[in-house]
């Protein structure tokens, strides 16, 4: 396969348009390596879904799938979903076959960073390097139930109390909802704020540049 010398971020303009999933694998002190799987849509960054799966066999990435498809009422989704994967195997065989048999024929799958599709899939994994790095700091896990608490944690906190620069103010689930992302959103409460701050300087006696 002919790789491209170079790839872009994708860009969506709704939510739903590029879908990205990808597997890694975790210690856990009882059970050893147990894999994880997390979809995540790319407009919003919003967790779709997340879990821990028996292995890479593709049946279990469908089965998750199927599961966000079910959860988003994406049967009756009128416009083009694109999947988007690193193309492992564990993204291939029953995951086809499953895109293949959804009556909604609006659903395709690409493989990052190949010739025909010049995109990375770095959006997903930013958020496994935050989940491992910075989530799991500190946190042994034993088994893959642990692992699913912590996905499930973690999924709170992406979801609704992260504030990604670009969303000026707002978080995922805000996004996702449909909110719309105003770059100059707070400008005027953050010009408020600083008229207070300088009326409370003054009050207080300090000089003007303190303000």
């Amino acid at each position: 396969m002919n790789v491209p010398t170079e790839v872009k971020r994708i860009i969506s303009t709704r939510i739903f348009e590029y879908i990205h999933i990808d597997t890694i694998f975790l210690l856990t002190t009882d059970e050893g390596m147990v894999r994880a799987v997390i979809i995540k849509d790319n407009y919003s960054k919003f967790i779709l879904h997340k879990g821990p799966v028996l292995s890479g066999e593709s049946k279990w990435i469908a089965k998750l799938l199927e599961e966000m498809y079910l959860k988003y009422d994406l049967v009756n989704h009128t416009k083009e979903i694109t999947i988007v994967s690193d193309g492992g195997s564990e993204n291939k065989g029953d995951v086809i076959t499953w895109i293949d048999e959804i009556d909604n024929a609006l659903v395709k799958k690409v493989i990052a960073k190949s010739a025909s599709f010049k995109y990375t899939n770095n959006d997903i994994d930013s958020t496994f390097n935050l989940f491992k790095n910075t989530h799991l700091k500190g946190i042994t896990l034993k088994t893959s139930k642990n692992c699913d608490d912590e996905l499930n944690r973690f999924e709170c906190e992406s979801n609704h109390e992260w504030f990604p620069n670009d969303f000026h103010g707002l978080s995922p689930i805000e996004v996702f909802s449909g909110e719309p992302i105003i770059k100059n959103r707070f400008q005027q409460q953050i010009r408020e704020s600083a008229k207070n701050r300088h009326i409370v300087n003054r009050v207080g006696k300090f000089c003007g540049m303190c303000s």
